[in-house]
C-alpha cells in the first residue's frame, strides 16, 4: 500500500507546481521546490549508462557491414527440407534465425549501417522480422546470384561503401570477443583465421585455407600476440600440410583497403577478364579468397587475426545440430 502513498504525494506536488507555473509563467518560480536534473539522471541510471558506453561501445571510425546472403543451399541433401523457402541465413537455430543472431551482436556493438546482399528467396528476408533496429539495415539484391560468386555479391554493395568495411559471411556464428579484437586493428585488410581447423574440419569439406608467414604455436596453452602475420597464399587447394590456418569468413577493410579492393575489381570487370581467376572458373564466379590472392600478387598486405576456436560454420546438417546444441538457452 505504501506505493499508493507515493503516487498520491506526486499528484499533489504536480498540481501545486503547475498552479504556480500557470500563475507566474516562469519556470524559475518553482526551481527550489523540485528535484534537480542531476537527481533525475541519478534515478534513471544515466551516469552509469554513460560510463558503460565508454567501456563497451566502439568509438572509432564508422564501420559499414556487408553480409553476402545470396547463395542457394537448398539443393544440398542435408538442407532440402529446411531451405525450400528461405536462404541459409534464415535457418532457425533454437528460435532465432542465424542472421538475426549476428545482427543482434553487430547492433549491440554500435554498428548501424548493415548491408545484406540477397539472392535466393530474397523476398523472405524482412528486416523488421529479424532486427529490433530495421532502419539500420539495407537490402541489396544480386539478381545474378546463380551465375556469380561471393565476390560479385559483396561488390554489389561497393557504391554504397565509403568507410571501414566489415565483411561477414552469412553461414557462421562467432563470439563477441573475436569482433572486439578485430575492431581495434588498423591494417588495411585483416582476415580472421583459426589455427585449429584440422581438429574440426574433416577431409573433403569446403575449407578456405591460409598459408601465413608464421605457423601457429603448438600446444593447448598459447598466447596470441597481435603480431604481423601476413597471408602468403589463400584458397581451397593449398596442400593441407602447407596450410597454417583457416579463414573463417570474417574480414575487416580500412577505408583505403576497401578502396584498393574496389579498384582492382572494377578494373578486372572493365577489362572483361576471360578464363580462370585464381581458383575460380571465371572472374564472375570468383570467391572472396580469389580477390585476396589477387591483392597479394599485386603487392597489397593481407594481415591476420589469429584465433583459437570461438566460432562455427553451418555447412551441413551435423554443423546445424551442433550449433543448436551449443546455443541451448
Amino acid at each position: 500500500i505504501f506505493a499508493n502513498q507515493g503516487i498520491r504525494a506526486a499528484v499533489k506536488a504536480m498540481e501545486e507546481t503547475f498552479a504556480i507555473l500557470a500563475n507566474t509563467g516562469d519556470i524559475r518560480s518553482v526551481e527550489s521546490n523540485i528535484a534537480s536534473m542531476k537527481r533525475i539522471f541519478q534515478i534513471q541510471g544515466m551516469f552509469e549508462m554513460q560510463e558503460n558506453e565508454k567501456k563497451y561501445l566502439f568509438d572509432g571510425d564508422k564501420i559499414q557491414v556487408v553480409i553476402p546472403a545470396a547463395g542457394d543451399n537448398s539443393k544440398q541433401a542435408a538442407f532440402q527440407d529446411l531451405l525450400q523457402d528461405r536462404p541459409l541465413a534464415l535457418l532457425d537455430i533454437n528460435g532465432k534465425a542465424l542472421l538475426q543472431r549476428n545482427l543482434e551482436l553487430l547492433q549491440s556493438m554500435g554498428m548501424q549501417d548493415i548491408k545484406i546482399v540477397t539472392g535466393y528467396c530474397h523476398e523472405s528476408i524482412k528486416p523488421a522480422q529479424i532486427s529490433s533496429q530495421p532502419s539500420s539495415i539495407t537490402l541489396i539484391h544480386n539478381p545474378d546470384y546463380r551465375q556469380s560468386g561471393i565476390l560479385h555479391s559483396i561488390m554489389c554493395a561497393r557504391n554504397q561503401l565509403s568507410d571501414r568495411v566489415l565483411v561477414l559471411f552469412s553461414d557462421i556464428l562467432f563470439e563477441r570477443s573475436i569482433l572486439e579484437r578485430l575492431l581495434v586493428r588498423e591494417e588495411d585488410v585483416v582476415l580472421v583465421v583459426d589455427r585449429d581447423y584440422r581438429g574440426f574440419k574433416p577431409q573433403g569439406k569446403h575449407i578456405d585455407l591460409v598459408k601465413a608467414l608464421y605457423a601457429p604455436h603448438k600446444g593447448d596453452r598459447t598466447v596470441h600476440p597481435e603480431r604481423e602475420n601476413l597471408v602468403l597464399q589463400i584458397g581451397h587447394h593449398i596442400p593441407q600440410q602447407e596450410a597454417t590456418h583457416e579463414f573463417i569468413g570474417v574480414a575487416m577493410f580500412s577505408k583505403q583497403g576497401f578502396e584498393a579492393c574496389r579498384k582492382i575489381y572494377e578494373s578486372l570487370l572493365q577489362s572483361g577478364h576471360e578464363g580462370p581467376f585464381h581458383e575460380a572458373e571465371s572472374f564472375r564466379t570468383a570467391d572472396l579468397t580469389d580477390m585476396f590472392q589477387e591483392m597479394i600478387q599485386r603487392g597489397h598486405k593481407i594481415s591476420t587475426l589469429e584465433i583459437n576456436k570461438g566460432w562455427i560454420e553451418i555447412n551441413d546438417f551435423e554443423d546445424y545440430k551442433r550449433a543448436c546444441e551449443m546455443l541451448k538457452e
